[in-house]
């Protein structure tokens, strides 16, 4: 259990010091880092707590509170050792659909083997530029 909660610390840290590096023009910034509430009365999306990963795929759903579901921008973050550590993956916002909006990403279509996946973290920003956080899930998609 020690062990466990040793990596996701570790995880968690390697995150926030990817977050810094430039890695993608669009990621994300993680709270504490650099502000980014634009407003004061401003809310940042929520995590519903839908995460799944089938067929190759992984989905996640967010919600924003005061603001339009439909221009979210989701980045799911996969950590493989393959790959000397995180990689940052934008995630396709379905637009309104008789589901609701979520966000989806074809693991395959970004070079990744889900077999190689090691941890999954989701996060997503608003139209304001208010950051969720992030989400983590195992490497069998259990969130954390």
């Amino acid at each position: 259990m020690k062990l466990r909660a040793f990596a996701v610390a570790v995880s968690v840290l390697a995150l926030v010091a990817l977050a810094g590096t430039g890695v993608a023009a669009a990621q994300p910034t993680i709270p504490g880092e650099v502000s980014t509430q634009s407003a004061a009365f401003s809310q940042p999306p929520q995590f519903t707590g839908y995460f799944q990963c089938f067929n190759g795929h992984v989905f996640a759903d967010f919600t924003d509170p005061d603001g339009d579901d439909t221009r979210l921008n989701a980045t799911l973050a996969v950590w493989r050792a393959s790959a000397g550590g995180w990689t940052l993956h934008p995630m396709t916002n379905t637009g309104d659909t008789v589901h609701g909006v979520f966000f989806f990403i074809k693991l395959s279509d970004h070079g990744i083997n889900a077999a190689d996946v090691d941890w999954y973290a989701v996060g997503a920003t608003d139209q304001a530029g208010d950051w969720s956080g992030w989400s983590m899930a195992d490497r069998n998609c259990k969130l954390l």
